[in-house]
């Protein structure tokens, strides 16, 4: 999906979008993730290193491609019946940012009916592959533009991110150190078509990882030659 791209840092951000002309501000400021992460300085200091101060485990996900059919249609049947959500808790995350563009159907949908929250239209459209709505709204934040998701990345976090089209985003972003995340397992770019067990797969050595089970670094899935 293509947009008009701001670059990183811009004194303008986040860029404009027809849909933020119908939200209601208010409502949305404790649930939408504004700002673009802009780097402060030795962005590189204490990643992935084991001596570095704890820091909360960020899962940024995608929902369509990622979780269920293209486009927006059944759950990926490994990932069905709250199994996705099942093993994300037990990777210990701590936070949830949705990138998908389903944010914005949900913000519209919420706003021009004032009623509901944008996080239950969300939901919905994850197809049962999360089931706690409690958890999920107090957990889960939306990402402001889902056109330039990888802005949003704070790489300061113990972040990872999971998206069939991550590494377009990423591109788009030519950060070294989102690169250097791809190399250390933290992105999982699935296949759109599959069942969904290679998220699965990847959420659970991402588990190991953190449980420091896992003498190597989770593979970063999806063709990572992309971002050479």
């Amino acid at each position: 999906m293509s947009g008009s791209r701001v670059p990183l840092g811009s004194p303008v951000w986040p860029p404009a979008s027809p849909a933020r002309a119908v939200l209601d501000p208010p409502a949305l400021d404790r649930l939408v993730v504004r700002r673009a992460y802009r780097p402060r300085p030795d962005p590189l200091v204490g990643l992935g290193s084991p001596a570095a101060p704890a820091r909360p485990a960020v899962l940024y996900f995608d929902i369509d491609g990622t979780l269920v059919r293209p486009t927006f249609g059944a759950a990926k049947p490994a990932l069905a019946a709250g199994r996705f959500e099942a093993a994300v808790r037990r990777a210990g995350f701590e936070r949830l940012v949705c990138v998908s563009d389903a944010v914005l159907f949900g913000e519209i949908l919420a706003s021009a009916a004032r009623i509901g929250a944008a996080h239950d239209v969300v939901l919905q459209l994850c197809r049962g592959t999360i089931r706690d709505a409690a958890w999920f709204g107090a957990t889960t934040r939306l990402v402001a533009d889902p056109l330039q998701r990888a802005r949003f990345i704070d790489i300061h976090e113990d972040w990872y991110y999971l998206d069939d089209a991550a590494f377009t985003y990423l591109q788009a972003v030519g950060s070294p150190v989102l690169d250097r995340g791809v190399r250390e397992g933290r992105v999982c770019a699935c296949d759109p078509g599959g069942d969904g067990s290679d998220v699965l797969a990847w959420l659970s050595a991402v588990a190991a990882r953190r449980a420091g089970a896992a003498p190597r670094r989770p593979p970063a899935l999806g063709p990572a030659s992309t971002l050479a």
